[in-house]
């Protein structure tokens, strides 16, 4: 079975050159569309993250689906270019209801607003793929495992269809040809989706194609520039927050709500609602305005420095996830997600940042001891890795005593 973390790999080159021409027109241009390094790093960790989870999660997911196509298929559809393209456009269709639901459904809009929850508009909010959005959705898309479509075309279209949208979230492209903008999806409709002015709210939900939206209502043309991100501010920059923050609104009111009724409606209503009523009631020192503060030349490079190795260090883990133990790739799991939560108390100027950071250190150290007293039997590679590892813990945890970089607490 084709994995979808090496469709990732195969596909670095098509997200590194579109976002190094983007970074590059936008240096030119004053930074006008990257303001917050720190927006920009938490959607790469967010991105980054996603696909790391989907080791566990998505793989999950594509488990059922394998499942019921293998036992429960009514059909037996080969797979070629011909049922490819119909699966395509029955994948798509799904997708406009499945993105649509996640907007006007409660519960489906939790796993799906850390992707809106950003407020720019480039193409590293592109990678800013919700970790828990296949848990509020997967069961959408198995009518297609009925019918006989086969597991490989899943992984397959699914990567495409997700892969077409990354070129979408820019602002450097204005209006492609009119059938282009009639048929596709398209920068100019998708900065649409992303508004928050009322008029630009719960529009243009199509993945490839936008002519989902036009039959069914749901299409708006870009007009004004759109103001992104969420109604209600999200106020921080930390990527397990942006992922956890409505699941945990909703269960606080499910908890502190005493008739059934209204804990199943909270699950059903409509985001929108529920969010109004929510936000009257959090505390104020909740909601209060968060700026993004300068940083200096040494906060940079130390978020450069654990960004770079945290990159590194996640595809490493993609790449050898197959051929090693899952006790040995899971510890390198829970190291990565244990750096992006250090790394969004840093960005939020908690003062946990500097204590989970050094004891996450710690204990890669002590794995990379562990690992290199030959526990576990792995491709030499794993081996140089482990003092890599070392190196990188011990230089970075001499790194961060350096008055500079500590956080400041918000």
């Amino acid at each position: 079975m084709l994995e979808s973390a090496s469709i990732v790999l195969w596909a670095l080159p098509y997200f590194g050159v579109l976002l190094g021409l983007e970074l590059l027109a936008d240096s030119r241009n004053g930074w006008r569309y990257y303001k917050s390094l720190r927006d920009t790093l938490s959607n790469l960790y967010i991105g980054i993250g996603e696909v790391l989870l989907s080791l566990v999660i998505k793989t999950a997911m594509i488990g059922v689906y394998d499942l019921v196509s293998r036992r429960f298929s009514l059909f037996s559809i080969p797979d070629n270019f011909w049922t490819a393209m119909v699966f395509f456009i029955l994948f798509d269709f799904i997708y406009y209801w499945a993105h649509r639901l996640g907007h006007e459904v409660n519960f489906m809009w939790a796993g799906h607003v850390p992707h809106h929850s950003s407020e720019a508009f480039n193409l590293t909010v592109a990678l800013r793929q919700p970790w828990f959005q296949v848990l509020t959705t997967w069961f959408l898309f198995i009518p297609l495992a009925i019918l006989g479509f086969s597991t490989q075309m899943l992984i397959v279209v699914s990567a495409l269809d997700i892969l077409y949208q990354y070129w979408i979230h820019t602002s450097y492209i204005k209006k492609l040809p009119a059938w282009v903008e009639f048929i596709f999806n398209t920068p100019s409709h998708h900065r649409v989706h992303h508004g928050r002015q009322p008029k630009y709210l719960d529009k243009n939900h199509g993945g490839v194609l936008i002519i989902w939206d036009r039959l069914f209502g749901t299409f708006q043309a870009e007009e004004e520039t759109p103001e992104y991100g969420i109604t209600h501010p999200l106020r921080s920059w930390n990527p397990l927050y942006a992922n956890i923050h409505h699941f945990g609104e909703i269960l606080h009111f499910m908890t502190s709500e005493n008739n059934w009724k209204s804990k199943i409606m909270t699950l059903w209503m409509s985001p929108a609602k529920f969010s109004d009523f929510s936000f009257k009631i959090r505390e104020p020192s909740k909601i209060s305005i968060k700026k993004d503060p300068t940083l200096n030349l040494t906060e940079k490079m130390f978020f450069f420095w654990q960004f770079g190795h945290f990159l590194g260090q996640a595809l490493f883990l993609l790449a050898i996830a197959s051929k090693t133990p899952v006790s040995f790739w899971s510890a390198l799991l829970i190291f990565l997600l244990w750096h992006i939560l250090s790394m969004g108390f840093w960005w939020d100027g908690k003062h946990q940042a500097y204590s989970s950071e050094s004891i996450r250190l710690m204990c890669v150290t002590i794995f990379s001891i562990i690992l290199l007293s030959h526990v576990w039997t792995l491709p030499p590679i794993c081996y140089s890795f482990g003092y890599y590892l070392i190196f990188y813990s011990v230089l970075t945890f001499l790194i961060i005593h350096h008055k500079a970089i500590l956080a400041n607490e918000a």
